[in-house]
């Protein structure tokens, strides 16, 4: 697993990693990233934690308005937001059919039977405080974006692979084959909810996820429905030994490195505004 951080220090090393080149954005080193088409990536306004709760000197739970200062009472979880879509805390999200419009009905919960029709699926989430759009995983047998498909990473480009292409697969993951190189490109030929610049996410961007008020899936099932409590790959090679990259633990919010050839999750992300 090589899980290197606890999920109490997630914040205080995604700092870190912007500090060393590995934000939002393709760093300027290549030993730093890794994954197709992620010359597009943009500089990342980071969502809040999602905690909304404080306690006191001695740990037990406090009111946010009396409470030392700490995450519950700062931030925009703690700010009364007039939001374009909906979500917990500070987050702000809108939900989007597959042709990349939004539902008319966002209130509806998403439901294994639905339809986007019947706004009970759908297809992709906007963040409308980061800017980016992010694929929603399928329930359907044989769907090219299943929910319980793992990839191999792999980037041919050697000008952000780290100095290592990875593993291609040769195996079918619903006509694609179960690589990240080949699945993004897969995404990006069905002009998925109407983009085609899909990419591997960045540390930071998938961090822009991380709900921290349920420590057992640290994604919120209601925007995200058939996620996994497990490793989803970002595009980030790992400098000290280019066999491995970078993943994120939806456990519980904590972070590592893997082999490249180790089979992990995916969820693509596409610039909103930079088609």
């Amino acid at each position: 697993m090589n899980r290197l951080f606890s999920t109490s220090f997630w914040l205080f090393a995604t700092l870190a990693l912007s500090a060393c080149g590995g934000n939002g954005g393709a760093s300027s080193s290549a030993a730093n990233n890794s994954g197709a088409a992620n010359s597009s990536a943009v500089s990342l306004t980071l969502n809040d934690t999602g905690t909304t709760f404080c306690r006191d000197s001695a740990g037990d739970n406090a009111d946010c308005l009396v409470a030392p200062a700490q995450d519950g009472n700062n931030g925009r979880d703690s700010q009364t937001l007039a939001k374009q879509g909906a979500g917990p805390a500070g987050f702000d999200w809108s939900k989007l059919a597959q042709d990349g419009s939004l539902l008319a009905n966002q209130k509806l919960a998403w439901q294994n039977t639905g339809s986007e029709s019947a706004n009970t699926q759908w297809s992709c989430v906007q963040d409308h405080h980061t800017g980016l759009r992010w694929e929603v995983k399928s329930n359907v047998m044989g769907s090219l974006n299943h929910r319980d498909l793992r990839y191999s990473w792999i980037n041919s480009d050697a000008n952000t692979n780290g100095g290592m292409a990875g593993t291609a697969s040769t195996d079918d993951c619903n006509g694609s084959l179960c690589d990240t190189q080949a699945y993004v490109a897969a995404l990006n030929t069905v002009n998925f909810c109407g983009h085609n610049n899909w990419r591997l996410p960045s540390l930071n961007e998938l961090l822009s996820l991380v709900v921290t008020d349920n420590l057992d899936l640290v994604m919120d099932a209601n925007y995200f429905p058939n996620a996994h409590n497990d490793q989803y790959w970002t595009y980030q090679s790992y400098a000290p030994d280019n066999n491995r990259a970078w993943y994120l633990y939806f456990s519980d919010g904590s972070f590592g490195i893997t082999l490249k050839s180790s089979p992990n999750y995916l969820r693509l992300v596409s610039d909103s505004n930079n088609d």
